[in-house]
């Protein structure tokens, strides 16, 4: 088993207690599409599970070819609870993700609420 670092301790840990609150939400909602896994970066994607609202969250990634972008544009999250949400970079945006390696991006609108989406590099 390889060594775990800090950083990646910590995600796994914060992640625990949203898990355990969420498990009668989860069983509640057996039609959710929503993956429930660890997801970490890829070598081709950076992945972002954005904030619980309306007792579920969702699953966004971004191309790591995007990362260069200078100018917007948007990428569909997960489906969960029937909906999707859209995460729109703009040129500052993907320019903050770059310099300081990590940017928290408010999704569009549906079903009445919206959720944060944090990437980090």
């Amino acid at each position: 088993m390889d060594a775990m670092d800090r950083r990646r301790f910590i995600k796994i840990a914060g992640r625990t207690v949203p898990v355990v609150i969420g498990v009668p939400y989860v069983v509640a909602c057996a039609n959710s599409t929503e993956p429930v896994d660890d997801t970490d970066n890829t070598d081709n994607a950076i992945v972002s599970i954005s904030s619980v609202n309306a007792g579920h969250s969702h699953r966004a990634e971004i191309p790591n070819s995007d990362v260069a972008s200078t100018g917007s544009k948007n990428y569909d999250s997960s489906n969960s609870g029937g909906h999707i949400h859209t995460v729109t970079f703009t040129a500052a945006d993907f320019e903050t993700l770059r310099t300081d390696g990590e940017v928290t991006i408010s999704s569009s609108t549906n079903s009445g609420h919206a959720h944060s989406f944090t990437f980090r590099t």
